[in-house]
């Protein structure tokens, strides 16, 4: 079974959201998770997956960032640290979004900090 790899940054509408945080994060790759849940001033929104999920994950967080363009510069740079495609608009539902299939080229945390 092939994984598919899905990001999307979207701007949170705080009045008539439950979610903390000026934006949402949805991310399928737990490294891009550590990373922002590494982040100051993020909320991991917990998701319980049933058993018929096989085993596929993804976590979302509510963050904050000073406007859009300071939130999609530093997620693109995380995206591009583990080889990911960058954020592209998705006028249709006004998020942005990174998709693509198997990422073989994702670093992880410990052969990024070994690097040279």
């Amino acid at each position: 079974m092939s994984m598919k790899y899905e990001h999307y940054l979207w701007a949170n509408h705080i009045s008539t959201s439950a979610m903390q945080g000026k934006f949402g994060i949805y991310t399928t790759c737990i490294e891009v998770a550590k990373r922002i849940r590494a982040r100051k001033d993020t909320t991991e929104v917990e998701v319980i997956f049933p058993y018929a999920f096989n085993g596929n994950q993804f976590w979302i967080f509510g963050t904050d960032y000073y406007d859009l363009k300071t939130a999609r510069k530093s997620f693109n740079r995380i995206l591009r640290e583990l080889s990911y495609t960058q954020l592209e608009k998705n006028p249709q539902t006004n998020e942005y979004e990174s998709k693509m299939g198997v990422n073989s080229r994702v670093k992880t945390e410990g052969e990024v900090a070994n690097a040279e």
